[in-house]
This record gives structure tokens, C-alpha cells and sequence, in this order.
């Protein structure tokens, strides 16, 4: 996820535009995704097993998801600023052996969220 960071060793910002792409598909193919989602359902509506995602509740996921992935983001990205600012307080010049072990963890939780390829897309 660090490719949605301005600077990954010390970001200031997310950036937006690297969600283009995957918005813009979603976009353009949302009537084939809802059409493809109501008939996943399909069966399971037919023997009374859900009530959920019939056309109107499928096309509102549908419109939901920009939004929602943003959101996501921006959570994600408070972390990120948050992990961020604990370090640097944590590894002011002159802290005590068990904040810079603290500033060290911030550190490693920062990158592991931000560019580790096995734990940042989780």
C-alpha cells in the first residue's frame, strides 16, 4: 500500500489519483458487476435463503463502494500519520532505552503497513 503514499519513508499525503484506475473500471463496468452480483444471489433468493441483494440493494452497493474504499483509505492512512507522529516523539535525542524501543516498534509497524508486501494489503 505504500505506492498510495507521496513519500513512504516519511509521508505527508495518500494519493488519490492511484485509485483512478481501479475507480474508473469499477465505473465503467458497474452494470455487468451488479448484473453479475444480483444473479450470484439469484439462487439462493429463489429458495428463500437470503432476502438480500435483490437489483436496488446490489446497484446501491454498487454506487457505495467509491466511497466506502476512500473511507478505507483515509482510515488507513490516519494510521499511518499516527504510527508517524508516535515515532518521532519517541525517538526524540536523549529518550530513555524503553521509548526508543517503543519509537523502533512505531518504525517497524509503520513500514509493515505502509510497504511490507505480506502485511500491507491486509
Amino acid at each position: 500500500m505504500g505506492n498510495l503514499l507521496d513519500d513512504p519513508p516519511d509521508a505527508t499525503a495518500w494519493r488519490a489519483e492511484e485509485l483512478d484506475p481501479l475507480l474508473n473500471e469499477v465505473r465503467a463496468k458497474r452494470d455487468v458487476l451488479v448484473s453479475a452480483w444480483r444473479r450470484l444471489f439469484e439462487a439462493d433468493r429463489r429458495a428463500n435463503r437470503t432476502r438480500s441483494f435483490g437489483p436496488n440493494e446490489v446497484r446501491g452497493v454498487a454506487d457505495a463502494f467509491e466511497p466506502a474504499l476512500r473511507g478505507v483509505v483515509e482510515a488507513w492512512f490516519a494510521r499511518v500519520r499516527h504510527l508517524d507522529q508516535e515515532f518521532r516523539e519517541f525517538a526524540q535525542i536523549g529518550s530513555p532505552r524503553h521509548d526508543q524501543r517503543k519509537a523502533e516498534a512505531r518504525r517497524r509497524a509503520y513500514y509493515e503497513i505502509t510497504q511490507d508486501p505480506d502485511r500491507s494489503t491486509r
